[in-house]
């Protein structure tokens, strides 16, 4: 495993965020002489931090922008071992976020690709279940190997509705 040798600062994250339009992060603000980051960079920042708020900005970049998920093995050879977990675990919130919101999130991002399942099978979900099933199990398998008492399936769906909510605003917005 390689570490980043230099980790992006919040200001430089939110920046990022905002540069690709995900103004969706509390703080994200565009500044024209931004550097702009590598999505692998970015990945790897925004797991890094010890926010929560831009820990589900992955959930939301994944969402909005799923080529970024080519970036996820840059990111996880860059990440300590703590944190290629937790980068898994949103990325297959995602995922599954997709399956589930798919039809308004193509109402809003029509040739939006697919997000691949490259994850959801390490935490030993439930192939044949309903995708919001398989979400509700990943939020207990988060909590449990996390250790905490979060209530990580309201977080997941919170990151997803934030994002249908404001891309329902700019659709009503732009007629």
């Amino acid at each position: 495993m390689q570490q980043v040798e230099r980790v992006a600062s919040e200001r430089e994250l939110l920046a990022e965020l905002a540069a690709r339009n995900l103004h969706v992060v509390i703080g994200s603000q565009s500044s024209a002489n931004a550097v702009r980051l590598p999505s692998d960079v970015l990945l790897a920042g925004l797991v890094q931090h010890e926010e929560a708020r831009l820990h589900l900005a992955l959930i939301t970049l994944f969402l909005y922008q799923p080529e970024t998920a080519t970036a996820v093995p840059a990111a996880l050879r860059q990440i300590s071992q703590g944190q290629q977990l937790s980068l898994k675990l949103f990325f297959t919130a995602a995922v599954l976020l997709q399956q589930i919101h798919g039809e308004q999130l193509r109402q809003y991002l029509p040739n939006q690709q697919l997000l691949p399942d490259l994850f959801a099978a390490s935490f030993g979900l439930d192939a044949a279940a309903s995708p919001q099933a398989q979400l509700q199990q990943l939020s207990v398998c988060h909590r449990e190997l996390g250790g905490d008492k979060a209530n990580w399936l309201g977080s997941y769906q919170y990151a997803a509705e934030r994002l249908l909510t404001r891309l329902a605003k700019e659709a009503a917005w732009a007629a």
